[in-house]
């Protein structure tokens, strides 16, 4: 055995004869005192030593594993561990009872979240707000239009309606103003004018001058009339919901 005193700290360096642990090859093994003698004479021997019997029980699958240093020893794989947040965080479509679980992009990864969808697909989302608009029927409903009468027929908007747009057109310069789009780039699209829109819905009105009123008109092209229709179709019908009792 040859060894030597390092300086500073009493720490011991030196070689002695060993026998590896694993292969049983005698080998020179270098000793760093007062740590323990070296007992493997390669990696491989290492990697290859047996191992203590598994001393957690996996809390998904339910396999005996050996912890990896530095663990909380709960599951066996990365994939179990993923498998018991998508069981834990799974809730039931409320249309047609399907276990789900809903997946949202945060800090570059995909994050389990609970609570924050009711139903598992765009098909059944679709049925379950059908389910409610059936239940929200007559003036409840947002597109309520008063009925079919004479004055609230879907296109009809009071004497004088054409001279009206004519005016708010003219006031506008003939140009949409959302996107901008000219009439007559409008009429070289589509073959139409461009359109006027009521901010308030004209049917949440009773006498049809107020409706008509300038202030409550703008013009818009025919894709930018659709939008705010549908926006203020979607608030409406959320006031609706919560009349309703159905939010």
């Amino acid at each position: 055995m040859a060894g030597k005193e390092s300086t500073g700290k009493k720490v011991y360096l030196y070689t002695e004869r060993a026998a590896c642990s694993t292969c049983g090859r005698e080998f020179d093994a270098r000793v760093r005192y007062p740590r323990p003698l070296k007992r493997y004479c390669s990696r491989a021997c290492y990697s290859s030593r047996p191992r203590k019997g598994p001393t957690h029980k996996c809390e998904h699958c339910g396999v005996g594993f050996v912890p990896v240093a530095g663990s909380r020893g709960r599951f066996c794989s990365k994939a179990c561990c993923d498998l018991s947040r998508r069981s834990a965080a799974a809730t039931g479509c409320e249309v047609c009872g399907v276990r789900f679980t809903y997946f949202q992009w945060l800090n570059g990864r995909p994050s389990v979240v609970k609570g924050r969808r009711k139903t598992c697909s765009p098909e059944c989302a679709g049925k379950l707000s059908g389910e409610k608009l059936s239940k929200i029927v007559g003036p409840m409903r947002p597109a309520w239009k008063g009925g079919l009468s004479s004055n609230h027929s879907g296109t009809y908007r009071g004497p004088g309606w054409v001279g009206i747009a004519r005016e708010v057109r003219a006031r506008d310069g003939h140009k949409c103003m959302s996107c901008g789009m000219t009439n007559a780039a409008h009429k070289k699209w589509c073959g139409q004018q461009l359109e006027v829109h009521h901010k308030v819905p004209f049917h949440n009105f009773t006498d049809y001058r107020k409706a008509n009123r300038k202030s409550n008109l703008e013009t818009l092209c025919i894709p930018c009339h659709r939008k705010a229709d549908a926006a203020v179709l979607g608030v409406q019908l959320g006031l609706a919901f919560k009349r309703a009792g159905l939010d």
